[in-house]
């Protein structure tokens, strides 16, 4: 991994591969390594994959004040602009997606195709603030990230998934990583992005987007996902079936498929791939 340094603040990231970039951006309480499954999936289908630790999660630290959603989004464009690139593809998950699409909004030129799994359009409805409520008193016990992990985890994933050798090490990697997190940053990243409200202003999205959201999603209802893509210009919403919060995770083959039919805009070499039956959307 490498690190990109600002005023009060590194932001690690790994860089791999070659072609066309794709950004992918994890989720609250997460960090790089949730993309695991994607990564040499898309490096070998020819994609240059740019991998951010989020500020406060994984290798990258968290400044003694607050950042807001829309700093969060300036940190990504900072870090397309030290790459040299013009513009990504962004892939964002939950948390990520909010970013992504903040992004997608006040920089429109730098998002190429975009992707947003199990977001929403706002964090101020009344629901979500009691969410981010919780998350954040989750965050300021004792226990700090370990304990709001362990009680996130059957949100995050299928029952199956959980039960399975694959899961056991998904479960065992995350606690090792929410025991090394500084549960204070995380509190206050709760703090910074507990205005986020892009209602209004979804119809400046120009990228052509996916909006995916899993069907047993445990932390937005998979109506958050519809009513987000009826509010972007031309989005497709597609239902990724028997997937917790994490699709990346439980659903890995079946989310990698439908990321890569999307990006590669249904071409004829893709056609000719084995690609599995049944994606979410046509």
């Amino acid at each position: 991994m490498a690190k990109l340094s600002f005023k009060d603040h590194d932001l690690y990231y790994a860089d791999i591969g070659s072609g066309l970039p794709i950004m992918l951006i994890h989720d609250l309480g997460s960090c790089g390594l949730a993309w695991a499954r994607q990564v040499p999936f898309l490096r070998h289908a020819g994609y240059r994959v740019i991998v951010p630790d989020l500020p406060g999660h994984g290798a990258s630290s968290y400044p003694s004040r607050t950042l807001a959603m829309g700093e969060l989004a300036a940190d990504l464009e900072s870090l397309l602009d030290h790459l040299g690139l013009d513009s990504a593809a962004l892939v964002g998950l939950s948390l990520g997606g909010a970013i992504a699409l903040t992004v997608a909004i006040d920089a429109p030129s730098r998002v190429g195709k975009l992707v947003v799994c199990n977001g929403c359009s706002n964090l101020v409805a009344d629901d979500h603030v009691r969410r981010v409520a919780q998350w954040k008193a989750g965050f300021q016990r004792g226990d700090g990230a370990v304990r709001w992990f362990e009680e996130m985890w059957p949100s995050l994933v299928s029952a199956e998934f959980a039960q399975s050798e694959r899961g056991e090490i998904a479960y065992q990697i995350g606690h090792a990583r929410a025991a090394a997190t500084d549960a204070a940053h995380l509190a206050r990243m709760c703090d910074g992005i507990a205005s986020y409200d892009v209602r209004r202003r979804l119809n400046l999205v120009r990228s052509e987007t996916l909006v995916l959201h899993s069907e047993n999603d445990g932390v937005y209802p998979p109506v958050e996902g519809r009513r987000l893509a009826a509010m972007i210009p031309g989005a497709q919403f597609g239902s990724l079936p028997g997937s917790g919060h994490h699709p990346n995770l439980d659903r890995a083959d079946t989310f990698n498929w439908t990321l890569l039919h999307f990006l590669s805009g249904h071409d004829p070499a893709f056609a000719a791939r084995a690609e599995p039956p049944g994606l979410p959307f046509q």
